[in-house]
C-alpha cells in the first residue's frame, strides 16, 4: 500500500477474514513510526492488553514467534481479564 487509506483497507480485510472482526488491529503511519520504534522487522507481533501494556513480546520475528504459546497467553489473559 502506498496510502494510509490503502493500509487501512488491507487491515480491515485481514481483521474481517482472519479474526472475524473481533480483534482490533493497529495501522501504522506511512512513516512506519511504530515499526521503527519496536523493530518490527521482518515480523513483530505484540499482544497489547486492554490497559495498553504489552502482555506478550516474543522477540524479533518470525523466529521467536510461537503461535501455540501466543494462543495460551491470549486464553490466560482473557480468563484473568473478562470483558464483563
Amino acid at each position: 500500500p502506498v496510502t494510509i487509506e490503502q493500509r487501512r483497507k488491507v487491515a480491515a480485510s485481514c481483521q474481517s477474514d482472519l479474526f472475524d472482526g473481533v480483534v482490533p488491529l493497529y495501522v501504522d503511519t506511512m512513516r512506519d513510526e511504530v515499526n521503527e520504534s519496536y523493530a518490527a522487522r521482518p515480523t513483530r507481533i505484540y499482544f497489547i492488553g486492554r490497559d495498553g501494556r504489552i502482555v506478550y513480546n516474543p522477540g524479533l520475528g518470525p523466529f521467536g514467534f510461537n503461535p501455540d504459546h501466543l494462543e495460551g497467553v491470549i486464553e490466560s489473559y482473557l480468563s484473568d481479564n473478562p470483558t464483563s
